[in-house]
């Protein structure tokens, strides 16, 4: 029987089904004080069970019993079983849409879609030539191909050489892993606002990957030096399944690496930390020369990219801020700055 103390949103017919798949012929009056109901309020519901000709109603001194057909026994408790299932899959529901769950799926699902589909124009490597061949040209008509003078003058430095593939390898994915966790956990706001950044952009790089693929210096030959695989201080990327190699234009190294230093800067106050994120992008560019795997001209053409996708993710945050928010339990930008 029913707990008086106990309440939920079951309706009152579903309150009574329950109380008879516990006690099979229990009595309008054992009914109506479970539920805190008056008897007369209690006969009325039970009044709508009779139309359907279920129950029958028996006198047995001066108390009312109500004796059950089998069929609505049964009701009772498949109703009970119902609730049961209903309870279940509504942990799991809300399991699911937490954002820690949610999260994680939804940019694990983006990134596999994103290596998936660059191995399309990965598959295209005599377009990917000819378009490296196109792009020197521009350069050298713009006076701007200067990428091999910058790695020959970087190369005699061991240790400028390493740095720079530090730089190169592990800000990019190991940084966009950490510094989207912390975002996550400690800034949703801003992780919102560089996460529809970063889907955007990325979404917009694989049109460029797929219609424009460019191979890289470190292919081309040309003098030009692949040095990650002169090093163990960071691995190579064309040892990475699912990697595309011909996704040189544009540099979304560069691109990417932008956003998070936005990120940074929007999430301290403190002038030397907002210093040393400005520091990021630059940095940044120099390794995707030095260590041969972007031309100069990438650089902006990343830049442009993710402001794109930054652009897109300000229109989304002030038009479908419900899309945008949702979930993360958001306050202002301003007041999760340190």
């Amino acid at each position: 029987m029913s707990d008086k103390n106990h309440w939920s949103l079951v309706s009152s017919h579903g309150s009574i089904l329950l109380d008879i798949a516990e006690i099979p012929d229990c009595t309008i009056s054992q009914i109506a004080d479970a539920m805190s109901l008056t008897r007369r309020k209690v006969w009325g519901l039970v009044g709508d069970f009779r139309w359907e000709g279920m129950p029958r109603i028996g006198k047995e001194s001066r108390r009312h019993i109500l004796t059950y057909r089998k069929g609505l026994a049964n009701w009772a408790k498949a109703y009970s079983s119902y609730l049961s299932v209903e309870t279940l899959m509504a942990t799991v529901r809300a399991a699911v849409s937490s954002r820690y769950v949610r999260e994680p799926i939804v940019m694990g699902v983006a990134s596999l879609l994103y290596f998936q589909m660059s191995k399309h124009s990965a598959e295209r490597a005599a377009d990917a030539f000819e378009n490296a061949g196109r792009l020197i040209r521009l350069e050298r008509h713009l006076g701007i191909y200067r990428e091999l003078s910058l790695q020959a003058a970087a190369l005699p430095y061991a240790g400028l050489v390493h740095l720079f593939n530090v730089i190169y390898f592990y800000g990019h994915f190991p940084l966009i892993i950490v510094m989207g966790a912390w975002f996550f956990w400690k800034r949703p706001a801003v992780y919102s606002l560089v996460r529809n950044s970063f889907l955007a952009s990325g979404a917009i790089a694989l049109v460029v990957f797929t219609l424009f693929p460019v191979a890289p210096p470190r292919l081309i030959g040309a003098g030009f030096v692949d040095t990650l695989q002169h090093t163990r201080i960071a691995l190579t990327y064309d040892k990475l399944p699912g990697v595309n190699e011909f996704a040189a234009v544009p540099s979304m190294h560069v691109g990417w690496n932008l956003l998070l230093a936005l990120g940074l800067f929007l999430s301290f106050r403190h002038p030397l930390v907002r210093g040393a994120s400005l520091l990021l992008p630059p940095a940044m560019i120099l390794a995707t020369v030095v260590t041969g795997n972007h031309y100069l001209v990438d650089a902006p053409l990343g830049v442009m990219v993710a402001l794109s996708g930054l652009v897109i993710a300000l229109l989304i945050r002030r038009y479908w801020p419900q899309a945008a928010l949702a979930g993360l339990g958001l306050r202002g930008l301003d007041s999760q700055t340190c």
